[in-house]
């Protein structure tokens, strides 16, 4: 049997100074709303890969494998329920690739209320802060793509 925490942050009782968070050293951030630029959506899948590790206890999940095909899917479901995908994902500097992502799920005609889907950071990028430097939900930020490096 799965289990579901419901938390809830009300946006507009969260002073505009807490949303403003220096990008962590080595790192960019990057955003899209709806479907992953093709330029990222490989390292994209293999960022998704990162919450395998989360600790589930003795629950049963067994985690999906993420693939270019599967994010795709992921993305055609979310338009199928009337849901826009805005992500952010963290890019080291250097090598080009996601050290991590978040993702929240904002329901058609519901713009003062988002999900959390998923927020992960691959293990060789931890310690970086990237969690607490991820941009603000869609609702109070540009959610365009940001220019690169």
């Amino acid at each position: 049997m799965a289990e579901w925490v419901r938390q809830t942050l009300r946006i507009a009782d969260i002073g505009p100074e807490l949303w403003q968070v220096r990008e962590p050293d080595g790192f960019y951030v990057m955003r899209w709303m709806g479907t992953a630029p093709e330029e990222v959506v490989a390292g994209f899948a293999r960022a998704r890969t990162a919450i395998e590790d989360a600790p589930i206890g003795e629950s049963s999940l067994e985690w999906p494998e993420w693939t270019v095909e599967r994010v795709r899917q992921h993305e055609a479901d979310a338009r199928t329920r009337g849901c826009e995908l805005h992500t952010a994902v963290a890019i080291h500097r250097i090598s080009g690739e996601i050290a991590g992502l978040t993702e929240i799920e904002i329901q058609d005609g519901l713009l003062d209320t988002a999900l959390q889907q998923d927020t992960a950071v691959l293990h060789e990028y931890r310690g970086h802060r990237y969690p607490t430097a991820r941009p603000p939900p869609p609702l109070r930020a540009n959610p365009q793509t940001s220019a690169g490096p």
